[in-house]
């Protein structure tokens, strides 16, 4: 159920450079898309789950590297900024560098049936043999935020057939769906409503840098734009409309106790090793701190990236005598263009979700108000000014 709380007609929900075009986003330009299917083969599919009587609000993101996932893998590396939350499958990356697998974003409580999902999508495409015994090694990647405060989790609306549904419908070449949609719709960032959001940046030519957040921590007060104190300027507002001020005041006692999470999917196509994805992966950190980010303690904040540059056979037959294999890596010296965009990709993926998400009210009549787009223009108007 969505509510508008201020007077007036709410402005349509756009994308940071829509709503602020003169914003300095960084020094590298998008790509068409802006989001994370710039990069090849990258697919994406975000279904939204609803009902009873709005205490239902929650979807599935799912991500699929390459089509020939099952064979040929990609190289992946992990970073883990403040652990208070889950994404299956990381000890296995972290040992071999290689994704094989998926990547499914869902509500905590909707981890185990997204993870049975992949696995009964991997029976129903893969197969296995005569006898029934399986022919593939697959440990699916799913990554989780809490939606516990709009969704009723107990619920446990998340099934496996919508995970194998949302796999089947995979799609390239389109922008994914923003704000309160897919694994995000029951998301709250900064105290405001949070949820999916993406950006891409060009880097080196010819290389693609993306990334993919499901946004679901922080206070209000840390929030800025660019610098802007916006979440605390924000705050004061409210301070002159009750009802806004008492939304704001439950959000923030609720946030008080669990702050919540980040998930961010960050994919290439520039060739890197596993150990150089690392170190992408943690480079997420910046553009997280940017928008106020602080990985609280109890916070989840958990941050995978994958490259398509290579293809690694798994899951084939056992070699009888060693093999060599000959890959392509971009030299270390050139990662910095790539540090920088993925902490710019990152920043604004953060913005797309806050800009992007809708007021939502839900379980136990629970409302979280969207980014006020038209107040936040006023700001940074009045900033750039000064």
């Amino acid at each position: 159920m969505r509510v508008q709380l201020s007077t007036g007609q709410a402005p349509r929900r756009m994308r940071i450079r829509e709503l602020l075009p003169d914003l300095d986003l960084g020094a590298y330009p998008p790509g068409p898309l802006n989001s994370i299917t710039d990069v090849r083969g990258v697919h994406v599919h975000t279904q939204e789950i609803f009902g009873a009587h709005g205490a239902i609000n929650t979807g599935v993101t799912c991500i699929v590297p390459r089509p020939n996932w099952a064979t040929r893998a990609c190289h992946a590396g992990i970073f883990r900024f403040n652990g208070s939350g889950e994404l299956t499958g990381a000890h296995s990356i972290e040992e071999a560098g290689l994704l094989y697998s998926p990547i499914v974003l869902t509500g905590t409580f909707g981890i185990g049936a997204a993870h049975q999902g992949i696995y009964q999508y991997a029976v129903k495409t893969l197969g296995s043999s005569k006898d029934g015994q399986l022919e593939w090694l697959l440990l699916p990647v799913v990554g989780e935020t809490f939606d516990g405060y709009l969704h009723d989790c107990t619920a446990f609306a998340v099934t496996p057939e919508r995970i194998v549904h949302g796999l089947e419908n995979v799609v390239a070449g389109k922008p994914v769906r923003e704000g309160n949609v897919g694994g995000g719709v029951g998301m709250v960032c900064h105290g405001l409503k949070g949820g999916t959001g993406s950006s891409s940046r060009r880097v080196l030519g010819d290389y693609t840098v993306a990334a993919l957040v499901q946004a679901n921590y922080g206070q209000l007060r840390d929030l800025r734009i660019a610098g802007v104190p916006v979440g605390k300027i924000l705050a004061e507002d409210a301070a002159s409309d009750p009802l806004r001020q008492e939304m704001y005041d439950k959000v923030a006692q609720a946030k008080a106790h669990k702050d919540g999470s980040i998930i961010v999917v960050l994919a290439t196509d520039a060739p890197l090793h596993p150990a150089q994805l690392q170190r992408i992966a943690k480079r997420a950190t910046v553009g997280l701190a940017r928008v106020g980010g602080q990985g609280h303690n109890q916070s989840g904040d958990i941050f995978i990236a994958f490259s398509t540059g290579n293809e690694i056979p798994v899951n084939q037959h056992q070699q009888s005598a060693p093999v060599t294999r000959a890959i392509d890596v971009v030299d270390d010296s050139a990662l910095n263009n790539l540090f920088e965009a993925t902490a710019d990709a990152v920043e604004e993926a953060i913005y797309n979700a806050l800009c992007m998400a809708e007021t939502l009210t839900g379980f136990q009549g629970h409302t979280v108000e969207a980014l006020p787009l038209a107040r936040v223009k006023e700001i940074m108007e009045q900033y750039q000014r000064a």
